[in-house]
């Protein structure tokens, strides 16, 4: 019996940390903040976004152009270019610590450094 109480105890402080990240994500986040996705299976792209707009648990996004330096053999990094929009703004539900993009891409905040992408020609 006490290795269930101590079980149910590890959920619950689970489940209260997973809402603490997710409440300072929301409260995080500027209309402005990039965001990226990266996603593939046999190559890694990476998409960016901007944040368009917050509304309550609704945030409108906006993905970026980017810039690739290839630097081996497709291969390289990538970096958004801000306010260089591609596409029209779609709106999506803030939901844990990301954003759920579509079935196959999640967004996260992007800290700045360039990110590793891969490709086949």
């Amino acid at each position: 019996m006490e290795r269930i109480r101590q079980e149910a105890e590890r959920f619950r402080r689970h489940d209260e940390a997973v809402a603490r990240s997710s409440e300072e994500f929301r409260r995080s986040l500027r209309v402005g903040d990039i965001l990226y996705s990266s996603w593939g299976w046999e190559q890694t792209n990476i998409d960016f976004y901007q944040v368009i707009a917050i509304r309550g648990s609704a945030i409108d996004l906006r993905q970026l152009d980017q810039r690739t330096t290839e630097d081996g053999y497709m291969c390289g990094t990538t970096v958004p270019l801000p306010d260089v929009f591609k596409g029209k703004t779609h709106t999506h539900r803030l939901s844990k610590n990301y954003i759920r993009i579509d079935s196959y891409r999640t967004a996260w905040k992007w800290d700045g450094q360039p990110l590793r992408c891969s490709w086949y020609a």
